[in-house]
């Protein structure tokens, strides 16, 4: 089946009136589409006032799950005024995990760039000892 069905789906299992457990999970599993689509965004943004705690926990940890930097003014949001303290404190840590993925990037630009610069090394150095051996004969 075609992705836009999953997500439509999904978008539809989450909404109210479906039953709490099923609703958690699909609004987890929308994490999975944020960066597809604008209209998952915006669902998953209005899941973060829901009644349900648990769907609020989810919408919190499908952001996160998706590394959305976007999202980080919306769980602010949640993390000073939701009145459970089960989802400020889950929000909270989802907004330190989406900014600590923020940074692996960096990291691995300059993980890449050391890489680079060994390969670069490791020819020069192949070079020199073709141009000695060549020398020796």
């Amino acid at each position: 089946m075609p992705l836009f069905f999953y997500k439509a789906l999904l978008i539809k299992k989450s909404r109210h009136g479906n039953n709490h457990r099923v609703r958690e999970a699909a609004t987890f599993a929308l994490g999975k589409f944020v960066h597809e689509n604008h209209k998952v965004f915006d669902h998953l943004k209005n899941l973060l006032t829901d009644r349900w705690f648990r769907v609020r926990i989810n919408a919190c940890r499908a952001f996160a799950d998706a590394e959305e930097p976007r999202a980080i003014a919306e769980l602010e949001w949640v993390a000073e005024h939701d009145l459970d303290y089960r989802v400020t404190r889950i929000a909270e840590e989802c907004i330190n995990f989406i900014k600590e993925s923020m940074k692996a990037p960096k990291e691995v630009i300059s993980i890449r760039e050391e890489v680079d610069k060994l390969k670069t090394n490791t020819m020069e150095m192949m070079q020199k000892m073709n141009r000695l051996e060549r020398e020796l004969r």
